[in-house]
């Protein structure tokens, strides 16, 4: 079937080669994707300085419809939206260190609301699993932070569900990223990495400053990428590495405009292949990469500096 024409909208302020902007065209995508005003969505890269996403729709599409779409669906918060916290009370609400029977309680009740709304689901999914561990859970490796230093994972996520503004969702899609918002950021941009031998100001003082739309939907982004049981042992989507020092995320950029189900399908594709030569790692990018239409794959290290977790800039595969 031939695919009717197509309306166009570039997204300048998102850099496919940038973790956290990768993360918010995927979180972009799938909450699009949910509106009916925009038939037949797809997503697909196009080199120009970086790599930009485009997104298509077979009805009308522009930067204003796009803006209040995602605001109108990303800024209010209640007991069906995926940021209630998995258990009620106390500070174990505010981050993942719960016991795989607590985390049960969440996950139930993602999947009660699953047949009429799967945003909820995705989330359970994203963020950890109860079937493996007997009293730590296992979470996900987009996890950055779990309260040391007054940093909380699901705390920071809903706080910038409560207060993020329509104007900082479109400045972080359609404008240079010029950091002028105050945080919390989830710690995905490489920009977040304040190790003392990386700055020429100390970090205690040096007021964070983010740009709070990306942060906002790049955690709907977290809806892509499940963690499953392989073994004794959770993984997430797109993650390799056994160790925590050679840990990475790896991701393609696609140039074939492609719907938000097959993008599920792409982000979880073995995008590398690893080969032992002369006792020595080879990593190398898999040979049906490129056959499948798509154009570039990157990667990020993760790094733990103390009790933080940070990105390092993303480089090629």
């Amino acid at each position: 079937m031939v695919r009717p024409p197509a309306f166009d909208l570039e997204l300048p302020g998102l850099d496919g080669l940038h973790l956290l902007g990768f993360l918010a065209a995927m979180g972009t995508l799938v909450t699009l994707d949910e509106d009916p005003s925009f038939p037949d969505l797809r997503m697909r890269w196009q080199i120009g300085g970086s790599w930009r996403p485009i997104i298509s729709s077979a009805g009308a599409i522009t930067r204003e419809s796009v803006v209040t779409s995602l605001f109108a669906r990303l800024s209010s918060v209640d007991s069906t939206k995926p940021f209630a916290p998995p258990v009620q009370g106390g500070d174990i609400a505010d981050n993942l260190t719960l016991s795989p029977a607590d985390y049960r309680q969440y996950a139930g009740r993602a999947a009660a609301t699953a047949k009429h709304d799967a945003r909820l689901a995705d989330f359970a999914a994203a963020f950890a699993c109860d079937a493996i561990g007997d009293e730590q859970l296992q979470d996900t490796a987009f996890r950055t932070m779990s309260g040391a230093g007054h940093q909380h994972f699901l705390k920071f996520m809903r706080q910038l569900v409560e207060s993020t503004s329509a104007q900082q969702i479109e400045r972080a899609l359609f404008e240079p990223w010029n950091y002028q918002d105050e945080g919390p950021s989830m710690r995905w941009d490489p920009e977040d990495d304040r190790r003392y031998a990386l700055r020429w100001k100390e970090p205690a003082t040096d007021k964070i400053r983010t740009v709070r739309g990306a942060n906002r939907l790049a955690i709907e982004g977290l809806r892509l990428f499940p963690s499953v049981p392989r073994g004794a042992k959770l993984k997430t989507t797109a993650f390799s590495g056994e160790r925590a020092t050679d840990t990475k995320i790896t991701w393609p950029l696609w140039s074939g405009a492609l719907p938000c189900a097959v993008v599920r399908s792409v982000v979880a594709m073995r995008l590398i292949s690893v080969a032992e030569l002369d006792g020595t790692r080879a990593v190398t990018r898999d040979a049906s990469v490129a056959r499948r239409g798509i154009s570039e794959v990157t990667a990020s290290r993760r790094v733990t500096t103390g009790k933080f977790r940070n990105f390092t800039p993303s480089e090629p595969v």
